[in-house]
């Protein structure tokens, strides 16, 4: 099992009255309106290599990739966790719930996504972060590893996002305020990159 990317995004939702199903149609309403930019492009293009890659691709699953617009949802209302599962096109999964956005695409090992994937591709993803936080009024990203590393516990965190990063600063340090600065050594020699926080300030 290795180390995978997690994306979590800010976000407005008050999620403190429990009535997910209204909750879900609010938030449903606004991914079918938004426009993500490069989806006839560079997502389309990604999702359909990751699928090709992993021999999943038939004309018939092809055919459902391009054919579906709109997004649908699947509501997980347990005793001690609210959370709510969004399909939408091009296979693209998103989650919701009172803390964050789990942002699933692209599904990348973490240290490939700082080091190995090129700046295109990355800032490429990037602009679907933007659009995706920016439709619930949020600003940001943090990339965590998905497990096997001590910060991956914070993916489970129920307090506020602000809370969720201050603790994060807290236990691990600031980290580099360009993302383009990441390199190897960031990696190596006992040294961990164990978060990182964009503001996709440079993502139009």
């Amino acid at each position: 099992m290795g180390v995978s990317l997690a994306t979590i995004g800010n976000h407005d939702i008050d999620f403190s009255s429990g009535f997910l199903k209204d909750i879900s149609i609010s938030i449903k309403n606004k991914l079918d309106n938004m426009v993500i930019k490069n989806s006839d492009s560079f997502i389309k293009w990604s999702q359909l290599k990751w699928e090709a890659f992993n021999c999943k691709i038939t004309d018939e699953r092809m055919e459902k990739i391009l054919k579906r617009k709109d997004w649908d949802y699947e509501i997980h209302n347990d005793d001690d966790w609210q959370e709510i599962d969004f399909y939408g096109p091009l296979y693209l999964e998103l989650s919701f719930n009172k803390t964050y956005i789990k942002i699933w695409d692209p599904p990348d090992r973490y240290e490939n996504w700082f080091l190995y994937n090129g700046d295109s591709y990355r800032n490429e993803w990037r602009k679907y972060f933007k659009t995706i936080v920016n439709t619930f009024s949020g600003d940001r990203v943090i990339y965590l590893p998905d497990n096997l590393v001590s910060s991956s516990i914070y993916l489970d965190f129920e307090g506020t996002y602000k809370e969720l990063e201050r603790n994060l600063k807290k236990e691990y340090g600031f980290t580099k305020k360009n993302i383009n600065d990441i390199k190897e050594k960031d990696f190596s020699n006992g040294n961990y990159l164990y978060y990182y926080v964009d503001e996709l300030e440079d993502i139009d």
